[in-house]
């Protein structure tokens, strides 16, 4: 599924990496003939619109079991192994699946739509299409076009985002995808709305309950998963019916489950409250978050679920975005200055809150008593960094 858990409280959130992928090679397509046909001086052509096309389909192939969640897992056990990241399991896969089949993509295509999976800066000199399914310098994407759209509408949610208008406008400049400057409200209408999208829905409290559960049922498989992830063969086999489909009778997997028998009675862990850190913690959350654990008990750390979540961008991410005037000049791209920027738009687009969670819901006290005492820590904490 595309929103991992999400269903659990959100029943309509059911759609799948599938139907996105089809979308993101839809509107990758859509893009990059919009430019081809008003900027015949870029050369694109037959060979780069398909290769874009196949990196949009095969973008998120390297997705796991639960989507994200399952990346965070093995961020947790693997650390830094590279194929903890979706994108680099996405490239394996691809190759993969084109020599099983014989697919007629030659190896020079083959680097060009993994590098377009996963962009890196090699100094092409067609680098913009390198930023049409996932762009680093400032996350405007069609991947990202596409499930704001698509999440949204399956929601049943009415944050109205104008695609349509922007892959239309799109102009590359100096290697660069631009936007003209008058649609600065509609770009940042996406960041907006996908800030919302992970308040409200992607990190709803009992969404994020849920997904601690996967994580735990998780933890408790003793499976080989650095095997599991590098191999093709065996990875392809791992989809979200992990959960349906563990061998009751083995005892190996006793404990997972019984977590997973837990979800489906919907014994969730209870969510007990959160707090929103002020901004000038951001950069020592994680300490906080490790120091305290250390000064409440270990009987009680044990049952209490401490998470760190973080929505949004370290810097305005308007700031990274490339405009350009149609009626001056529409060759030439520029930063907007602060004093252009409309005042009505927000200037920060992060927040950092500490939540928890307790495992079993008899000990709400106790989560009440991490709660009190974290307040009492952080702002201890921030008297004496200040």
């Amino acid at each position: 599924k595309q929103l991992s858990v999400t269903d659990y409280v959100f029943p309509s959130a059911s759609h799948t990496r599938f139907e996105h992928s089809i979308g993101v090679s839809h509107l990758a397509s859509k893009m990059i003939k919009s430019i081809k046909n008003k900027q015949p001086e870029l050369n694109i052509d037959d060979r780069d619109i398909l290769k874009v096309e196949i990196a949009g389909l095969c973008h998120d192939l390297g997705h796991g079991p639960f989507s994200h969640t399952f990346d965070k897992f093995l961020e947790t056990i693997l650390g830094n192994h590279e194929y903890v990241k979706h994108e680099n399991r996405s490239c394996m896969l691809l190759e993969y699946l084109v020599k099983k089949y014989n697919i007629e993509i030659d190896d020079d295509m083959l680097t060009d739509i993994k590098d377009l999976i996963n962009p890196c800066d090699k100094g092409n000199n067609k680098l913009f299409l390198y930023h049409i399914i996932s762009n680093p310098s400032n996350g405007i994407d069609v991947d990202k076009f596409d499930y704001l759209k698509r999440d949204t509408f399956n929601l049943g949610l009415k944050y109205s985002i104008d695609l349509d208008r922007l892959i239309e406008t799109a102009r590359v400049i100096d290697n660069e995808i631009c936007y003209p400057e008058k649609l600065l409200f509609s770009i940042s209408n996406i960041f907006q709305t996908r800030g919302r999208l992970h308040k409200e829905i992607y990190n709803h409290p009992i969404v994020q309950a849920v997904e601690l559960m996967i994580f735990d049922m998780l933890e408790n498989m003793p499976l080989d998963w650095l095997n599991i992830i590098s191999t093709p063969e065996i990875f392809l086999k791992y989809t979200d019916n992990i959960i349906t489909e563990l061998n009751d009778k083995d005892s190996k997997f006793t404990e997972a489950i019984e977590i997973r028998d837990q979800i489906w009675r919907r014994e969730i862990y209870g969510y007990v409250d959160q707090i929103i850190l002020p901004s000038q913690l951001y950069p020592y959350s994680n300490d906080i978050i490790e120091k305290f654990k250390k000064r409440i008990s270990s009987n009680i750390n044990g049952n209490i679920k401490i998470l760190c979540l973080h929505i949004g961008y370290k810097e305005n991410p308007i700031s990274k975005v490339k405009f350009y005037d149609i009626k001056k000049n529409p060759n030439l791209s520029y930063h907007l200055d602060n004093n252009k920027i409309s005042p009505l738009l927000p200037t920060s687009y992060q927040e950092k809150t500490i939540r928890f969670y307790i495992t079993d819901k008899t000990m709400k006290s106790v989560g009440k008593y991490c709660i009190n005492e974290f307040t009492d820590f952080y702002k201890d904490y921030l008297t004496n960094l200040f």
